[in-house]
């Protein structure tokens, strides 16, 4: 792993500062249209990036100034903004159609402001750039994809360098909370309310993964699997909680296998 100087955490705050005036209650209503279940409010937003702090902290590590970075699908890209102002060089690969007009907006101020290039591409049908890149993320994207994702791993393994890494986070489907939702006669994955009333195309979660599930795709697409950790971001812990009659999940959110989100760190296997 190598050594790095860089306070992210400082840029990720910056980072939010810059995009929470961005974060509107009109845009949050015409974003969540395609996926109900993220709430249609700015709060919400500004609540999933805060939070999401702790899942860009095991990139952290990583974190190099001068490498080239590309993130798939980053949606208002906290990640990237971040990463440009630690000295890197990042491209955003976001299909724009999916959003409202406003997030085209956006990314021009962003790519005016920090230096950040912007392909309007599908990352999941196929694709080669015109250069390869040191690093590459696709964090919290996977789950999204409504058909295989062979395609998306392929085009990322043909667009990583050599001897770069790959980083990706996925919801884990042993999530405790998930489990809890089977014993009660729920469906595990999102409720049929949140897809009925959803536009086209629907963006909410199509397939969680366990670690099994993640580790066969990756090996599939010609990556070898580094590192992988199971980690929590949204629980409240909060010692209240564990007493009430949905309090055991969180308890046992703590087992690493039964934690709310899946990480892993691959590079190209052969390597």
């Amino acid at each position: 792993m190598p050594e790095t100087t860089i306070n992210f955490d400082s840029a990720y705050c910056e980072a939010l500062k810059f995009l929470k005036p961005y974060l509107t209650s009109s845009f949050a209503t015409q974003a969540s249209a395609a996926n109900p279940a993220i709430g249609g409010t700015s709060r919400n937003f500004v609540s999933y990036f805060e939070r999401s702090l702790l899942r860009y902290q095991k990139i952290f590590p990583w974190i190099q100034k001068e490498q080239t970075w590309l993130d798939i699908g980053g949606l208002f890209s906290a990640l990237p903004i971040a990463l440009a102002l630690c000295g890197l060089k990042v491209t955003v690969a976001e299909r724009l159609e999916f959003y409202p007009k406003e997030m085209g907006e956006f990314f021009e101020i962003i790519q005016k402001t920090f230096g950040i290039s912007v392909l309007d591409i599908d990352f999941s049908v196929p694709q080669k750039l015109e250069k390869d890149f040191d690093c590459i993320s696709l964090m919290s994207v996977i789950e999204h994809i409504p058909h295989s994702p062979r395609f998306i791993l392929e085009n990322i393994h043909s667009n990583l360098k050599t001897k770069g890494h790959f980083f990706l986070d996925v919801p884990n489907l042993h999530y405790s909370s998930t489990i809890l939702r089977f014993l009660q006669g729920k469906h595990i994955q999102a409720p049929i309310e949140t897809v009925y009333n959803s536009r086209i195309p629907y963006a909410g979660h199509f397939r969680e993964y366990n670690r099994n599930d993640l580790t066969y795709v990756l090996q599939k697409a010609g990556f070898k699997v580094i590192e992988l950790d199971f980690f929590n971001y949204s629980n409240d812990l909060r010692l209240k909680h564990f007493f009430r009659p949905w309090g055991w999940p969180i308890v046992l959110s703590q087992l690493r296998p039964l934690r709310e989100m899946i990480f892993a760190i691959c590079d190209k296997a052969g390597n």
